[in-house]
């Protein structure tokens, strides 16, 4: 991808992000991006077919961007140095997340992360009842991380992370 394509793309998906603190993602209209990003509507659709499209893209960016930095992960995705990372990035990109959370298009984002459980881990035969374990951990990773994020993200990356671990271990919880 050429830089100018790039960047036409990068304005419509921040003009994506701006429109989803107005309204629900399901109600933004290719108009709506093109008059908040200034780019045309021509550019829109040599780039993309749709608005899932230019979705899409922002979760592709997300899974790249977050796997360009990550540290190695010899512990695998449940290592204490890979969550805390995990946590980090998420508090970094938290007005996405949570973008992405309330449009009611959560299942991209739980989508990444199960594929960085996958990726850690390998994908498991379909016939293997482990491979559950990776979506079980991938849903309580996502809760967590939404949980944390709309409450205010009070505790530390690393905080999170521990507890975490915590509870992966099978330790209870008391209320």
């Amino acid at each position: 991808m050429d830089k100018r394509e790039k960047q036409v793309k990068d304005r419509l998906m921040n003009a994506m992000l701006d429109l989803s603190r107005e309204k629900e993602w399901t109600k933004i209209t290719i108009t709506d991006l093109i008059n908040r990003s200034g780019v045309a509507r021509a550019s829109f659709y040599r780039n993309f077919q749709t608005i899932g499209d230019l979705i899409q893209y922002g979760v592709d960016q997300i899974r790249a961007d977050f796997w360009a930095a990550a540290p190695p992960s010899a512990g695998g995705f449940l290592s204490r140095e890979m969550l805390t990372y995990t946590f980090d990035y998420y508090l970094r990109h938290r007005e996405l997340i949570l973008s992405f959370h309330h449009s009611g298009m959560p299942m991209n984002f739980l989508d990444i992360l199960t594929e960085s459980m996958i990726l850690s881990y390998g994908d498991m035969p379909a016939s293997s009842l482990d491979r559950y374990g990776l979506y079980y951990y991938a849903g309580a990773l996502y809760n967590m991380t939404i949980c944390w994020l709309s409450s205010g993200a009070r505790e530390t990356p690393a905080q999170m992370a521990e507890q975490y671990l915590k509870f992966s271990k099978g330790w209870n919880v008391s209320y």
